[in-house]
């Protein structure tokens, strides 16, 4: 509403309530057409495979190079869950499946977490595969010294500069949404939600790139 007035302010129009909804619709029917234009550039490309999207959502981790010796974690996940195991086991059981070995997990409560994989069926895939998981360095200093020694991730070879916290920047960076869809409709409560992420997205990958092409320009 308040953007509906600044530009009826702009183009000296006097305000009404109609002019919200006209424009609620016209934004509902732009971003429809663009979500539209995305799932068919998306067909064209072979990229509407359901896994997809976990195959390549990281370019440094799931592209490979030959002649660039391999580090010990290449893939790295993490999530946070706080009131039933049987979320991560699921999605354990597919990061198995899609990502294969080598798989490194950062979790709040990693360390009790693989004492719970070893009871379960998935234990004989974790260890062939070379699953492991990590706690991560905000959540992994409140654990004991033992505990630190073997799964905190800055004490672990092979993990390099991640700290597995992202899930914390998330939250962090998605907490402004609650304002907005606090009394949305469904509807737009999940547009603006995937509004942001897609944002997100493209943010990050934009700063990949100016970090990579800085890293080679201080090289070369």
């Amino acid at each position: 509403q308040s953007f509906v007035r600044t530009l009826d302010d702009l183009h000296g129009v006097t305000h009404t309530a109609n002019l919200v909804h006209q424009f609620s619709s016209a934004f509902d029917i732009f971003i429809h057409i663009l979500r539209v234009i995305d799932r068919r550039i998306a067909c064209c490309l072979k990229r509407d495979d359901s896994d997809w999207r976990l195959k390549n959502a990281c370019p440094c981790c799931s592209y490979k190079v030959r002649s660039i010796l391999s580090i010990s974690y290449p893939s790295a996940s993490l999530f946070t869950f706080r009131n039933s195991a049987k979320y991560p086991l699921a999605i354990t059981r597919k990061l198995l499946d899609i990502l294969g070995h080598n798989l490194g997990i950062g979790y709040d409560i990693g360390c009790a977490f693989c004492a719970t994989l070893r009871r379960t069926c998935l234990a004989h895939d974790v260890q062939s595969k070379n699953l492991r998981y990590f706690c991560g360095v905000f959540h992994g200093f409140a654990h004991n010294r033992l505990c630190q020694l073997q799964h905190l991730a800055r004490n672990i070879e092979g993990c390099g500069y991640e700290d597995f916290e992202t899930c914390e920047r998330v939250f962090s960076a998605s907490n402004h949404l609650a304002p907005l869809t606090r009394y949305a409709s469904p509807y737009h409560r999940k547009e603006a939600i995937d509004a942001h992420f897609r944002l997100w997205d493209s943010e990050k990958y934009r700063n990949l790139g100016t970090q990579t092409s800085g890293l080679f320009h201080g090289q070369y």
